[in-house]
């Protein structure tokens, strides 16, 4: 049996261990002598060496201590032979462009970052450059040979040529109509197109005017939202009779407040309400616009539309009036609704304006202030003075002349006083 001392007297001695020195940091003042001297490199590159800190016996390769297979489980352990070193070319293999950034030192502050909005500019500056890129690219690209089988296609119309002829009469306005058949719609839709067309409905007789716009059916929807073919789709509306116009209202039920809400779409019904107001065709479409009365006054479009209605078709002003009556003094007092309350006053009958002139001044004094220092209402507040002579209206001058010191604060105040003769203009 053996003991625990005499375990440890088997045991061979345990070889000595030695540390290797932990390689000093390059210091940064020395790169420009180590680029520059090369004396000093063999020494820049033995730092450089990345070496494993591990404890390390003295002797383990040379038969004495443990074994040779025990020596080569330690990385690096091997007996290291000095070895002169070859001459190092200080050429580079591969020639490298200089890089545009200047190196990080130490205790160098690093460039700021880009601000949000700088990045955003710098994004979109390359983003045009590279579409200035592509677009030279394709100017610069031969054609191809498929396209040069347009040959096939019809030439486009000389529009300028072809107007001339129509104001010039005889066989060159027949020529210039025989070239725009088959191209009505295209040519609506287009700049130098509309012009065209409008021409035509100009000089040309009724019934190639008919024939003409047989080709326009099926397109007044999308005529509606063309900033050129709306002109047509008027032109259509203002030449031609009734009889002839009637499939632009077919084509325009069931959207009638949404048309009027358009920018280019209320000048169509705008149209159509001038010259069609009177027949029955437009029942079903007035209907629908009368539906909405009371939104569209204030909209900034379909006020036009109101407008129209109120002037031209006289059976529909009651109700037109009674939609604005519903909000009188916030249709007074809004930029759109406004305009609709003064055509109520011009067009409307003598017990209309009565009633819209007690509604908007008989609660006071207070009333007619307010609707004075209103940008809208002021315009308003006019009409009313100046179309609807009552006592109301005597006594909203007495109230107005009683606030001119408060009134003249205001611009729209001041030049309501100024209409009505309350205060002069200085002289400048």
């Amino acid at each position: 049996m053996l003991c625990a001392s005499s375990f440890e007297s088997a045991l061979p001695a345990a070889p000595q261990m030695s540390w290797m020195h932990p390689v000093r940091p390059l210091d940064w003042s020395e790169e420009a002598q180590v680029a520059g001297n090369g004396t000093k490199l063999q020494t820049f590159v033995m730092q450089m060496v990345p070496v494993q800190l591990l404890p390390m016996p003295t002797a383990m390769s040379n038969g004495s201590g443990w074994p040779q297979q025990q020596a080569a489980a330690w990385p690096g352990c091997t007996e290291v032979q000095e070895t002169p070193l070859a001459p190092i070319s200080l050429q580079p293999a591969v020639q490298l462009e200089p890089c545009p950034w200047p190196a990080e030192r130490p205790g160098q502050q690093a460039a700021p970052s880009l601000s949000t909005s700088a990045k955003r500019r710098l994004r979109r500056q390359r983003a045009t450059e590279v579409r200035a890129a592509q677009a030279l690219a394709e100017e610069s690209e031969p054609p191809s040979p498929s396209s040069n089988t347009s040959c096939d296609l019809p030439e486009p119309l000389n529009c300028a040529a072809l107007i001339e002829a129509l104001a010039a009469g005889g066989e060159a306005r027949m020529s210039a109509l025989s070239a725009m058949r088959g191209s009505m719609a295209e040519l609506s839709f287009g700049r130098e197109g509309c012009r065209l067309v409008q021409a035509a409905f100009q000089h040309a007789d009724r019934a190639a005017i008919a024939v003409l716009v047989e080709e326009l059916h099926g397109c007044v929807r999308e005529a509606v939202a063309s900033q050129y073919a709306n002109y047509v789709i008027q032109a259509v509306v203002t030449v031609l009779p009734t009889a002839m116009t009637s499939f632009v209202v077919k084509e325009l039920l069931g959207s009638g407040a949404e048309v009027a809400c358009h920018r280019f779409g209320c000048r169509i019904l705008c149209r159509l309400i001038e010259h069609n107001g009177g027949s029955g065709t437009l029942a079903e479409l007035f209907e629908e616009l009368l539906a909405e009365a009371a939104s569209l006054c204030q909209h900034p479009f379909a006020h036009y539309v109101m407008e129209c209605m109120l002037e031209h078709v006289p059976e529909h002003r009651q109700r037109i009036i009674h939609a604005l009556r519903s909000d009188l003094r916030g249709n007074a007092c809004d930029r759109s609704g406004s305009h609709v309350v003064e055509a109520a006053l011009a067009h409307g009958s003598e017990a209309d304006r009565q009633a819209i002139a007690f509604q908007l001044l008989g609660t006071g004094k207070h009333s007619v202030i307010s609707l004075a220092q209103s940008q809208y209402g002021s315009f308003v507040l006019l009409a009313l003075m100046q179309q609807v002579p009552c006592r109301l209206s005597e006594e909203a001058l007495v109230h107005l002349s009683q606030a001119a010191v408060l009134l003249e604060g205001t611009k729209c105040g001041q030049r309501l006083l100024q209409d009505l003769g309350l205060i002069t203009v200085s002289a400048e």
